[in-house]
C-alpha cells in the first residue's frame, strides 16, 4: 500500500494521507505561529509522551529505560524537582480530577504547556485538519502544568475511564532550552494570584464560604455591605466588613478555637453534619449579634473601633459557637442560647482607643486585640495571634480580660 492510497487518518474524511505513518504520531492542532500550536489529547496519549516526572528522578529506573533518561536529562533543565509541597499538590490535583469526573464538584483545568526542542513537522490530516508529528520514541517535556500532569496519572489509578477524557495543551517546538528555562520562569512567577477576599468570594464548594456568603445576603444589618475584592477596608470604603474577615466569624463559628488556626484555606465538614441545619442557626446568632453591635458598624463610627477588625470578629465566632448544634458544636463545648451570646456581650467597650485630657492614650483591648505602636496607634493583632485572648475576653467577664474590655 502507497502513502498515496485513499485511505485517510481521518475518520469519515477520504482522501491520501499527507504524512508517513511510520514517521510518527499526529496530534491535532491549531497552528499559533511556527514554533507554537494549541490542541486536545487523550489523557492516555498525554501520560504515553510526556513520561512520568517522579519516575525520571528515580536512579534506578533511569538505568534502565534509556528514554526515560534522555527525558531526565531535558526535564532537569527546564522543571524543578517532585518534592515538598509540589508532591503534595500533585496528590491533591489527582483527587481534585476525580472529584470532577465522578460529578462531585466542578472541576476546570487549564492547558499543559509542553516543549520539544526540535522543530516538530506539521502536516494537513484532512481540509482544515491540521497536526505536528512526534516521532516514535520521542516525548514532550511540560515547563508548566507538570503538576496536573503527575495528578493525572494518580486519577487514572483510580478511574481508567479517565484516559480517554481530553485535556488541553500548548506545544511550543522547536526552541532553544534557555527559551524553555526561561518560559517555565516566566509562567510560574510572573503570574499574581488573588488575594485572600477574591479567592474566597470565588469559591463555591467549601462550606464555610457557603455559610458566608449567606450571612452577607441574609442579615440585614450587612446586606450589601461586606466588601468582596479587599483584603482590608480603606477608611473612605463604606462597606462595614471584608469578605475574609467574616468568613473568619464563621469558621470560628463552626469549628470554636481551633478556627482561629483555619485562616483562608478550605475548611470541609465530616460526616453527619445537616449543613442547612447548621447555617439556619449560624444565621440566626449573627443576626443577633450583628443587629446588638449595628451602631458600632456605623461606617463613619468603624475606624475608631475594633468591631470589624478579623480577629475581634473570630473571637465573637468563638463565642458563637456555643449557639450551633452539636456536630459540628466541639464535644464538652456547653451549648448556650442567642440571648445568653448576647448578654455577655453587655458592657464591652469596643472603642479602639481614648485620649486622656492630658494627651494619654489608652486602649481596654491593649494587650488582649494588640498593642500600641512606636508611633501611639493601637495595632490590633491577626485571628491566629490575638484571637484566643480576644475570644477569652468576650466569653469570661469575671477574667482579668473580661473585666478590662468591659472598663471595670
Amino acid at each position: 500500500m502507497s502513502f498515496s492510497d485513499p485511505i485517510s487518518s481521518t475518520p469519515g474524511v477520504a482522501g491520501p494521507l499527507s504524512y508517513d505513518p511510520s514517521a510518527g504520531q499526529p496530534v491535532p492542532v491549531i497552528v499559533v505561529d511556527e514554533t507554537t500550536c494549541i490542541g486536545a489529547m487523550n489523557i492516555g496519549h498525554l501520560l504515553q509522551v510526556v513520561p512520568d516526572p517522579i519516575a525520571s528522578e528515580k536512579p534506578d529506573r533511569v538505568a534502565e529505560d534509556a528514554r526515560l533518561r534522555q527525558y531526565g536529562e531535558l526535564r532537569s533543565e527546564v522543571q524543578r524537582l517532585v518534592e515538598g509541597a509540589k508532591a503534595k499538590n500533585a496528590k491533591a490535583y489527582g483527587q481534585y480530577i476525580v472529584e470532577g469526573f465522578r460529578g462531585e464538584r466542578p472541576a476546570i483545568t487549564p492547558p499543559i504547556t509542553l516543549y520539544h526542542p526540535a522543530p516538530l513537522d506539521v502536516v494537513d490530516l484532512a481540509p482544515g485538519v491540521k497536526a505536528v508529528i512526534l516521532p516514535f520514541g520521542d516525548f514532550l517535556t511540560a515547563i508548566d502544568g507538570e503538576t496536573q500532569r503527575i495528578g493525572l496519572g494518580y486519577a487514572c489509578q483510580a478511574e481508567p475511564a479517565l484516559m480517554q477524557r481530553r485535556v488541553a495543551v500548548v506545544i511550543h517546538h522547536g526552541k532553544e532550552e534557555r527559551v524553555a528555562r526561561q518560559g517555565f520562569y516566566d509562567l510560574n512567577t510572573r503570574e499574581v494570584k488573588p488575594n485572600a477576599a477574591v479567592a474566597i468570594s470565588m469559591d463555591s464548594m467549601d462550606p464555610a464560604t457557603k455559610i458566608t456568603r449567606t450571612v452577607a445576603e441574609q442579615v440585614e444589618v450587612i446586606r450589601g455591605r461586606v466588601n468582596m475584592r479587599r483584603r482590608q477596608l480603606r477608611r473612605k470604603d463604606d462597606d462595614l466588613m471584608t469578605i475574609s474577615g467574616l468568613r473568619t466569624a464563621i469558621v470560628t463559628t463552626l469549628l470554636g478555637e481551633p478556627g482561629l488556626q483555619v485562616g483562608s484555606r478550605p475548611m470541609m465538614f465530616g460526616d453527619g453534619i445537616e449543613l442547612e441545619r447548621v447555617e439556619a442557626a449560624v444565621v440566626e446568632v449573627w443576626s443577633a449579634i450583628l443587629e446588638e453591635l449595628e451602631d458600632e458598624l456605623d461606617p463613619e463610627r468603624r475606624p475608631d473601633v475594633v468591631v470589624a477588625a478579623p480577629a475581634i470578629l473570630a473571637g465573637l465566632g468563638v463565642l458563637a459557637h456555643h449557639a450551633v448544634p452539636a456536630p459540628p458544636r466541639r464535644e464538652g463545648t456547653p451549648a448556650m442560647s442567642v440571648d445568653e451570646i448576647l448578654e455577655l456581650l453587655e458592657g464591652v467597650v469596643w472603642d479602639r482607643q481614648f485620649t486622656a485630657e492630658d494627651g494619654t492614650v489608652s486602649s481596654v483591648w491593649d494587650g488582649i486585640a494588640g498593642k500600641f505602636t512606636p508611633a501611639g496607634r493601637f495595632s490590633i493583632g491577626g485571628p491566629k495571634e490575638v484571637g484566643y485572648a480576644v475570644a477569652k475576653a468576650l466569653k469570661d467577664p469575671d477574667s482579668a480580660e473580661g473585666r478590662q474590655i468591659r472598663g471595670r
